[in-house]
This record gives C-alpha cells, structure tokens and sequence, in this order.
C-alpha cells in the first residue's frame, strides 16, 4: 500500500530495515543505522501530535534529538504539553525558527501546523470499517487496495 501511494513522487523510498529486524523495533536504533549507512546527512523525524504526546513512553527517547531533528506535525489550535517532561523538553529544543534546522544537524524540536482537517489515520480506519467514503483522505491507489484487499472492514 505504502509503495502505491508513493509510486510517482521521486524522492520517497521505502526503508525496510524495521521489518527485518529481530525482537522489538526501537526509533531509536533505526536513526543510528540510517547515520551509518547515509553519513552526513542530517535527518528529521517526522510525528504527529498524538505520537509527540506519547513520547515519554518510547525507547530511550531523551536520546532521539541526539541524532536528528524532531518535528511534530500539528493540527490548527493544537496544544502543546506544558509541564512535565514533554514540557521541559519543549523548553530546552523549540525552535520558531525552521531555518534553524538548517543550521545544525540535530538537536531542534519544530512544531508544524499542518492541514485544517481534523483527521488522524484512526478516524479514516474508522470511516472504513463503517464503510463510509475516505475519498480525498488517501492516495487513490491506497484506496484502492483497501477496497481490494477489505482492509479495515468490521466483520461479524
């Protein structure tokens, strides 16, 4: 599904190095192995509000802005955690700035508005499996293996 919606658009690939990988499948190991195999080059690791919130609980996450930038895709009038560790974490990477990425190699944390649509890829699950349209959410070509395959269905 994932190489449906990307076939066209030249500059994604697919990275199936978590796939192949023995036991638990960490964020963490998966940026060290990408700065092995592609040195010099600086990475940012793209979230959305829901997985930012729940960063806490990820592998070793205090180290994650060690080896790329971090930028946590928000919706309109999103609110930022404001104490606690996200907080103080918040406090010590923010940047306003995203040309500020550009200046060092990791480090920053970015928060980037993102389209005005409440939708989250748990509600387009949602809509599917209570066989409503998803148009214009998804690529057609994702949809279309979804229809195929009856993805996302519920069964009784």
């Amino acid at each position: 599904m994932l190489q449906a919606a990307i076939d066209g658009h030249d500059g994604f690939v697919i990275d199936e190095r978590e796939l192949g990988r023995e036991g638990p499948s960490y964020t963490l190991d998966t940026l060290e192995s990408v700065h092995a195999d592609i040195k010099g080059t600086d990475l940012c690791l793209l979230v959305g509000m829901d997985a930012f919130r729940g960063l806490t609980s990820w592998h070793r996450w205090h180290e994650l802005i060690n080896h790329c930038h971090i930028i946590v895709m928000t919706r309109p009038g999103a609110k930022f955690p404001g104490t606690g560790e996200l907080g103080t974490f918040i406090g010590l990477h923010r940047t306003h700035d995203p040309g500020a990425l550009h200046a060092q190699a990791a480090g920053l944390l970015y928060f980037q508005e993102v389209s005005q649509l409440e939708i989250s890829g748990t509600h387009i699950r949602a809509l599917l499996g209570r066989g409503e349209a998803a148009d214009f959410l998804l690529p057609d070509s994702a949809l279309a293996i979804i229809r195929e395959q009856d993805l996302y269905t519920t069964r009784i």
